[in-house]
Formats: structure tokens, sequence, C-alpha cells
């Protein structure tokens, strides 16, 4: 009995599998994103208005991109440089390669939306 309702669960799951082509097509209006091993894709278009959610993640980059300038000046500052413990430095650039990281992904977002 067990064995039959894996099988029904697993032709079941196969049947409502999306197919890759599918799943490119559905992000040009839609945002992806990964939970555990599932990647979960919801749509946009209808749903949420597209226009002010990519001015939104835009506000969100230009944000960022401020944190990034701030910490960079940081680094470019020889009294900064020279006084900080290097942890503190170390530190700085982490974030700085964070924000980076952050405002592509927002970037990206954003051009998948267009």
């Amino acid at each position: 009995m067990l064995r039959k309702l894996q099988n029904e669960l697993q032709t079941e799951m196969a049947a409502t599998q999306t197919q890759p082509a599918e799943v490119e097509q559905q992000e040009e209006n839609a945002i992806a994103g990964v939970i555990g091993t599932v990647q979960v894709i919801l749509p946009l278009t209808g749903v949420v208005d597209i226009a002010a959610f990519s001015a939104k993640l835009q506000r969100k980059v230009d944000k960022i991109e401020g944190e990034i300038n701030s910490l960079s000046a940081r680094l470019k500052n020889p009294g900064f440089v020279n006084n900080a413990a290097p942890e503190v430095i170390q530190s700085v650039r982490d974030n700085v390669a964070e924000a980076e990281k952050q405002a592509e992904i927002l970037r990206d977002r954003i051009r998948k939306l267009a």
C-alpha cells in the first residue's frame, strides 16, 4: 500500500514538473528563489506593479551603492588604513564585496523585469 502511494506521488510530481524551457520563459515576468533544494518561481504579472517593483529595487541598489562608496572612501583614507586593526580593515573589505554582490543581484533582477 505504501509503495503504491509512493509511486502515485512520484508519477504526479513528474507530470507537474516544469520543463527547463518553461522555467526560463517564466523568469521573464517572475521572481525566482531557492528554498532548500527546491527552486520557487513566483509569477509577478498581474500580481505586482512591475514598474513600481523595479523602482523599489532601484532604490535599494542606490542605497547599497551609497554604502559601497562610503566604505570604499574609508578604505582610501590613509588615516583609517594606518590606524585601524587589520581585522577591521578586512571586515570593511568583506562588507564592500558583499554589498557589490547584492547590488549586482538586484541589477540583474531589474534587467529581467524590464
